[in-house]
């Protein structure tokens, strides 16, 4: 019930409250991991939460657009999928002459805590400018 509050308060500053629908209540889940080793040890699961709000789609292109602005001023490589990946490193010319790292994420879902948000916006305000209203 909050978060439909905030999304509509968040809804309505941008304008767009009468095109933006509220959550609908579901119930989360949990699905064991039970490909992962040692799982009979040590157990692992996943938090399923099947109701996403329609403003996450707005917050997503804004942090895209922050994103991009970061990785075009630092020339970083940040790759959204596999094929980009092999594309990249089919083109590394001299591969003979560059090691390469491989490493595994062991948890690719993490929880973002208000902190380590803030603190990620506030390195990228270095980049760019993050408007208020962005923030």
């Amino acid at each position: 019930m909050h978060i439909n509050t905030e999304a509509k308060v968040f809804a309505q500053s941008l304008k767009i409250d009468d095109r933006v629908e509220t959550l609908a209540p579901k119930e989360s889940f949990i699905t064991l991991k039970d490909h992962k080793d040692n799982f009979q040890n040590n157990p692992t699961c996943r938090l399923i939460n099947p109701t996403k709000s329609e403003l996450g789609i707005l917050s997503k292109q804004i942090l895209d657009k922050i994103n991009k602005t970061i990785i075009d001023r630092t020339g970083v490589h940040q790759w959204k999928n596999t094929r980009a990946t092999l594309e990249w490193f089919i083109n590394i010319p001299n591969k003979d002459q560059h090691s390469f790292i491989a490493f595994d994420i062991v948890n690719f879902y993490p929880s973002i805590s208000h902190k380590l948000l803030n603190d990620a916006l506030s390195f990228a305000a270095s980049y760019t400018d993050i408007s208020a209203e962005d923030r």
